[in-house]
């Protein structure tokens, strides 16, 4: 390898012979030919296809398992939101119940205060005839 090559940082595909001979570099394993070259091209096409499939594959994939996410997610929410109806809707008739019964007994209290003046009213009406 030329002196020159190496104070300037250059090195060539002459030197890489020598190189790998000192354990350097590795030699270069395709290049030798044209037809050799085309075939490590083509090798090396067929690798990067077969990962971009893998990859899209996966993407898929992600894609799906988002969506069953995304769909679970809403259907979790419309649970959720009936729920939560039927909650206040039992919270309500409950409401109603309680303020039926106080009516109820209020009724009947007023009911029996009316009876008892009534009833007191025809006795005094009674003692005043008498």
């Amino acid at each position: 390898m030329a002196k020159h090559d190496i104070e300037q940082g250059l090195i060539t595909s002459q030197d890489l012979p020598k190189l790998a001979e000192a354990g350097h570099v590795e030699a270069p394993a395709v290049g030798r030919n044209l037809q050799e070259l085309r075939q490590a091209v083509q090798d090396t096409l067929v690798g990067q296809w077969s990962l971009m499939g893998v990859i899209d594959t996966g993407k898929k994939a992600s894609d799906l398992g988002k969506k069953a996410a995304d769909a679970l997610t809403d259907k979790a929410k419309k649970d959720e939101d009936a729920a939560t109806h039927r909650e206040k809707d039992a919270r309500d008739e409950a409401h109603r119940k309680m303020n039926e019964d106080k009516a109820k007994k209020k009724g009947k209290e007023a009911s029996a205060a009316l009876g008892a003046s009534a009833n007191a009213f025809a006795s005094a009406l009674s003692d005043l005839r008498a």
